[in-house]
């Protein structure tokens, strides 16, 4: 399962940055000897660290979200090939967890067996800075997106981000609920503007509340 889009820009900004699957891959694919297979549930946590000590997981099919600790906020969907905990693995605090949002199976990979395959494969540091560099990049324009004080902007960021994801997450997800789940934004506020789009006809919201498709998301919303 994958995004319906892998490439990102900043606004005002000529440049772009890509997801690094392959990348991921091969890093996956040097990492894979050293783990071991678990079986994920449906909304199950995945603890990276036990007994003391880091872990981190390669996911590679499935998909998942990373949360905030405190409240559960979703920051990202996650799909595969990705390495959940890899810029934990380096540190002793997890600001987020990462959830399992169906049934899946992944591979764990201890602290000590991770440092083991790097010293066996240095080469590999590399592709950590490319993957590494790409998450900053992704959260920073994340910040960017939904830390506005425009509510207005921060809803159309996000339904575009909702419009992005897998057709079968896109049909059975609730656009309002997307949205709050991501946010601190009253649902009123959440609904009123969704209303106005509808009614302008920038957006198809199909019964039940999802998502159908967006024609035209206006750089400012008027009374309508």
């Amino acid at each position: 399962m994958q995004r319906e889009t892998d490439s990102y820009e900043f606004p005002n900004s000529s440049g772009t940055f890509s997801h690094p699957g392959q990348e991921l891959n091969e890093l996956i694919g040097k990492l894979i000897p050293y783990g071991e297979p678990v079986q994920l549930a449906k909304s199950q946590r995945i603890y990276l660290k036990q007994k003391e000590e880091n872990a981190c997981y390669l996911l590679v099919d499935g998909y998942y979200s990373l949360r905030y600790q405190n409240d559960g906020t979703i920051i990202s969907n996650i799909y595969p090939p990705i390495i959940a905990g890899l810029a934990e693995i380096f540190a002793n605090h997890n600001p987020g967890y990462f959830r399992a949002e169906v049934a899946a199976q992944a591979i764990r990979v201890s602290e000590k067996a991770f440092f083991k395959c790097l010293s066996e494969h240095p080469e590999q540091w590399l592709t950590i800075a490319k993957i590494q560099s790409y998450t900053i990049l992704r959260l920073l324009l994340r910040d960017r997106q939904i830390n506005t004080k425009n509510a207005y902007l921060t809803i159309c960021h996000l339904l575009n981000d909702l419009n992005n994801q897998p057709a079968m997450i896109r049909e059975h997800t609730i656009a309002a609920h997307y949205i709050l789940d991501r946010t601190h934004l009253a649902r009123s506020t959440i609904m009123s503007i969704l209303a106005k789009l509808q009614r302008g006809n920038h957006i198809v919201i199909k019964k039940g509340g999802y998502l159908v498709e967006i024609n035209h998301l206006p750089e400012q919303l008027f009374n309508n």
